[in-house]
């Protein structure tokens, strides 16, 4: 029990890192396609506030860096 805030500040983190991996390997448009749609189901329960898993609008900033700007060279995805 004493440990679980460090546990819980690990794990966040390595989900977090997991992200910025995919999204250096050229996966950060598919995964925020994916985290916007999963945003619809994330559930705001009063005993799950201290979750181990970073919320969905923190994941989503997180993979703004790796995403392309609209001052970019204009490639517009398909989404498959």
């Amino acid at each position: 029990m004493a440990t679980t805030p460090l546990w819980r500040s690990y794990i966040r983190q390595r989900e977090l890192a997991a992200d910025r991996y995919a999204a250096q390997h050229g996966f950060a448009h598919d995964l925020t396609l994916f985290l916007r749609q999963a945003r619809l189901d994330e559930m705001n329960l009063p005993w799950n506030q201290a979750s181990f898993h970073p919320s969905v609008e923190e994941r989503l900033a997180a993979l703004q860096p790796y995403l392309p700007h609209s001052s970019d060279d204009g490639v517009k995805y398909a989404i498959s």
